[in-house]
């Protein structure tokens, strides 16, 4: 949407989607999706912030507009992700039907007002939110015990299916760990 209307962001948004699919490119582990989007979400973004820097400079429109783009974008997405661990409650809970129902559509209610949503989110939505936003802190982890985005993205390329625990793995803890330790194996 707002890639193709030619605003400031442009192309710090352009630069932001060839990145993640790059990522893709280099690390991709099968049947772990929310790994591979949080993993390269995460990437993509910190690439994107020193390429806006290099090429358009500190205090350019091209940097602010991203940097505030991505600083309305993250709170969003907790937030998102704080009505989807409400949902799964609500939904886990022994309550009649139709008081789930309308619990259900409070919860909602109140993201949509939070966050002025003109369409309103669905189970779908969320959980997509969810897939791209929801592991980024034990990446950030396995970032900061790295030391560097080359090296996290080397950990990254070590991973195969075998070094998660199930198909479908949401819980990306023990992969943040697991990058941590195998960046200490890798030479600078």
């Amino acid at each position: 949407s707002s890639m193709l209307s030619g605003g400031e962001d442009a192309y710090p948004s352009l630069a932001n989607v060839i990145l993640h699919e790059s990522v893709h490119a280099t690390v991709l582990v099968p049947d772990q999706p929310f790994f591979n989007e949080s993993f390269a979400s995460y990437v993509a973004d910190v690439l994107t912030d020193h390429w806006v820097q290099v090429h358009f400079g500190r205090g350019s429109n091209e940097e602010l507009s991203w940097t505030l783009g991505q600083a309305l974008h993250l709170p969003r997405a907790a937030r998102q992700l704080q009505t989807y661990t409400e949902l799964k409650k609500l939904y886990d809970a022994k309550l009649p039907r139709a008081q789930k129902l309308k619990e259900k559509d409070r919860i909602i209610d109140e993201l949509v007002a939070d966050l002025r949503i003109r369409r309103r989110p669905n189970n779908a939505s969320l959980t997509e939110t969810r897939v791209y936003n929801g592991g980024l802190d034990p990446i950030i982890e396995a970032h900061r015990a790295c030391g560097d985005l080359r090296k996290l993205v080397l950990a990254g390329r070590t991973l195969k299916r075998s070094d998660f625990q199930k198909k479908l793995q949401e819980d990306l803890r023990p992969i943040g760990k697991l990058l941590g330790e195998r960046c200490k194996t890798i030479k600078n």
